[in-house]
Protein backbone atom coordinates (compact mmCIF):
# COMPACT_ATOMS: atom_id res chain seq x y z
CA UNK A 1 0.00 0.00 0.00
CA UNK A 2 1.36 3.43 -0.90
CA UNK A 3 2.24 5.93 1.81
CA UNK A 4 -0.31 8.34 0.31
CA UNK A 5 -3.15 5.78 0.58
CA UNK A 6 -2.07 4.79 4.09
CA UNK A 7 -2.17 8.46 5.17
CA UNK A 8 -5.58 8.96 3.55
CA UNK A 9 -7.01 5.96 5.40
CA UNK A 10 -5.56 7.18 8.70
CA UNK A 11 -7.20 10.57 8.05
CA UNK A 12 -10.53 8.85 7.30
CA UNK A 13 -10.41 6.92 10.58
CA UNK A 14 -9.60 10.12 12.47
CA UNK A 15 -12.47 11.92 10.74
CA UNK A 16 -15.01 9.20 11.59
CA UNK A 17 -13.92 9.22 15.22
CA UNK A 18 -14.31 13.01 15.35
CA UNK A 19 -17.73 12.79 13.67
CA UNK A 20 -18.82 10.19 16.22
CA UNK A 21 -17.71 12.41 19.12
CA UNK A 22 -19.39 15.46 17.59
CA UNK A 23 -22.68 13.61 17.00
CA UNK A 24 -22.58 12.02 20.46
CA UNK A 25 -22.13 15.50 21.95
CA UNK A 26 -25.00 16.94 19.89
CA UNK A 27 -27.35 14.13 20.93
CA UNK A 28 -26.33 14.45 24.57
CA UNK A 29 -26.91 18.22 24.49
CA UNK A 30 -30.36 17.83 22.93
CA UNK A 31 -31.30 15.09 25.39
CA UNK A 32 -30.22 17.15 28.43
CA UNK A 33 -32.12 20.19 27.19
CA UNK A 34 -35.26 18.15 26.44
CA UNK A 35 -35.15 16.61 29.92
CA UNK A 36 -35.30 20.10 31.44
CA UNK A 37 -38.68 20.48 29.74
CA UNK A 38 -39.81 16.93 30.57
CA UNK A 39 -40.38 16.40 26.86
CA UNK A 40 -41.09 13.18 25.03
CA UNK A 41 -39.25 12.45 21.79
CA UNK A 42 -41.57 12.99 18.83
CA UNK A 43 -39.75 13.11 15.50
CA UNK A 44 -36.46 13.79 13.69
CA UNK A 45 -35.36 14.29 10.09
CA UNK A 46 -32.41 15.57 8.08
CA UNK A 47 -33.24 19.10 6.88
CA UNK A 48 -31.10 19.53 3.76
CA UNK A 49 -31.26 16.09 2.14
CA UNK A 50 -32.99 12.72 2.38
CA UNK A 51 -32.94 10.44 5.42
CA UNK A 52 -30.63 7.40 5.32
CA UNK A 53 -31.91 4.93 2.75
CA UNK A 54 -33.31 1.52 3.61
CA UNK A 55 -30.92 -1.40 3.19
CA UNK A 56 -32.52 -2.48 -0.10
CA UNK A 57 -31.93 0.96 -1.67
CA UNK A 58 -29.11 1.29 -4.18
CA UNK A 59 -26.98 3.85 -2.36
CA UNK A 60 -25.01 4.53 -5.54
CA UNK A 61 -28.08 6.43 -6.77
CA UNK A 62 -28.29 8.62 -3.67
CA UNK A 63 -26.30 11.60 -2.46
CA UNK A 64 -23.40 10.75 -0.17
CA UNK A 65 -24.95 13.37 2.15
CA UNK A 66 -27.87 10.96 2.73
CA UNK A 67 -25.39 8.80 4.65
CA UNK A 68 -24.51 11.70 6.99
CA UNK A 69 -27.94 12.18 8.61
CA UNK A 70 -26.84 14.25 11.63
CA UNK A 71 -25.05 16.82 9.48
CA UNK A 72 -28.14 19.02 9.37
CA UNK A 73 -31.18 17.87 11.35
CA UNK A 74 -34.38 18.84 13.07
CA UNK A 75 -35.44 17.07 16.26
CA UNK A 76 -38.83 17.59 17.90
CA UNK A 77 -39.99 16.81 21.43
CA UNK A 78 -43.55 17.24 22.61
CA UNK A 79 -44.95 17.88 26.06
CA UNK A 80 -45.39 14.81 28.23
CA UNK A 81 -48.76 13.22 27.62
CA UNK A 82 -49.10 15.07 24.32
CA UNK A 83 -50.62 13.33 21.33
CA UNK A 84 -48.80 13.31 18.02
CA UNK A 85 -52.00 13.39 15.98
CA UNK A 86 -54.13 15.85 17.94
CA UNK A 87 -52.73 18.75 19.96
CA UNK A 88 -54.60 20.22 22.91
CA UNK A 89 -54.28 23.65 24.53
CA UNK A 90 -51.26 23.80 26.82
CA UNK A 91 -49.27 21.24 24.86
CA UNK A 92 -46.01 22.33 23.25
CA UNK A 93 -43.34 21.25 20.79
CA UNK A 94 -39.64 21.76 21.48
CA UNK A 95 -37.65 22.05 18.27
CA UNK A 96 -33.91 21.70 17.74
CA UNK A 97 -32.40 22.54 14.37
CA UNK A 98 -28.71 21.73 13.92
CA UNK A 99 -26.77 23.47 11.17
CA UNK A 100 -23.30 21.94 11.22
CA UNK A 101 -21.83 24.06 8.44
CA UNK A 102 -23.34 27.33 7.23
CA UNK A 103 -21.45 26.90 3.95
CA UNK A 104 -23.72 23.99 2.92
CA UNK A 105 -26.16 25.13 0.26
CA UNK A 106 -28.39 22.68 -1.57
CA UNK A 107 -29.69 23.96 -4.90
CA UNK A 108 -30.94 20.73 -6.43
CA UNK A 109 -27.45 19.46 -7.15
CA UNK A 110 -25.40 17.49 -4.65
CA UNK A 111 -23.21 20.05 -2.85
CA UNK A 112 -19.47 19.51 -3.19
CA UNK A 113 -17.66 20.35 0.07
CA UNK A 114 -14.42 21.04 -1.79
CA UNK A 115 -16.10 24.19 -3.14
CA UNK A 116 -17.43 25.45 0.21
CA UNK A 117 -16.01 28.55 1.82
CA UNK A 118 -13.17 27.75 4.25
CA UNK A 119 -14.32 26.11 7.49
CA UNK A 120 -12.86 29.01 9.45
CA UNK A 121 -15.34 31.33 7.70
CA UNK A 122 -18.45 29.20 8.24
CA UNK A 123 -20.42 28.57 11.42
CA UNK A 124 -22.16 25.81 13.34
CA UNK A 125 -25.40 26.60 15.12
CA UNK A 126 -28.26 24.99 16.96
CA UNK A 127 -31.56 26.81 16.92
CA UNK A 128 -33.90 25.92 19.77
CA UNK A 129 -37.57 26.90 19.61
CA UNK A 130 -40.54 26.20 21.85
Amino acid sequence: MSKELTNALVDARKAYRLIYLYQKNVLSTVEKFAQEFAGTFYWWTPTEFSPPPQRGTDIMKRWAWDLLPLYSIAILYMSEGGQSTEHSPGEWLLSFQLITDSAFEADGEEPNPTTFTPVEESETSMIVSL
